[in-house]
Parts: structure tokens; C-alpha cells; sequence
């Protein structure tokens, strides 16, 4: 596995590559976690950005972190009341 402490002083492309290599050694199932992770960050982005177009949202809250931008909300609630 390319660990941090591997990639310092190295060129950005010399880096990608070593990774591009290592995913390409892994198995279907020791893959299977990103791309599970990489899916659900995929359906959070979708549902952040049809928020956005149908305007239940605001930009500002749509370029903040998923969790940061409800704790946001529920303070803006909490201050108008």
C-alpha cells in the first residue's frame, strides 16, 4: 500500500501512477470498500446538487461540508426564533 510518508518530495504524477498501479493489483473485493464509498459520496453530491437546482437550498450551504451545512441551518433556525 503507498503510505503518506512514501509520496513526500515526489512529483505529483510519479505518486498517481504508483496508486494507478496498486488499484490495479487489487482484487474485485479489496476494492469493494472505495468503490462503496465512492458511490455513497456520489448519491450525496446528486441529492446536494438536484437541492440546489430546485432551490430548497442555498449555494453557500451547497459548497459547505453535508454535516456542516445542517448544523449551520438548524443554527440559523435556533437564532430566529
Amino acid at each position: 500500500m503507498l503510505q503518506r510518508e512514501d509520496s513526500r518530495g515526489r512529483p505529483v504524477w510519479e505518486v498517481g501512477r504508483q496508486a494507478g498501479l496498486i488499484w490495479k493489483r487489487m482484487s474485485v473485493a479489496e476494492r469493494q470498500p472505495y468503490q462503496d464509498q465512492a458511490d455513497r459520496a456520489k448519491a450525496t453530491y446528486d441529492r446536494m446538487l438536484a437541492d440546489l437546482n430546485a432551490g430548497r437550498t442555498r449555494f453557500a450551504d451547497y459548497m459547505r461540508p453535508p454535516g456542516e451545512a445542517q448544523a449551520g441551518n438548524a443554527a440559523a433556525a435556533a437564532n430566529q426564533a
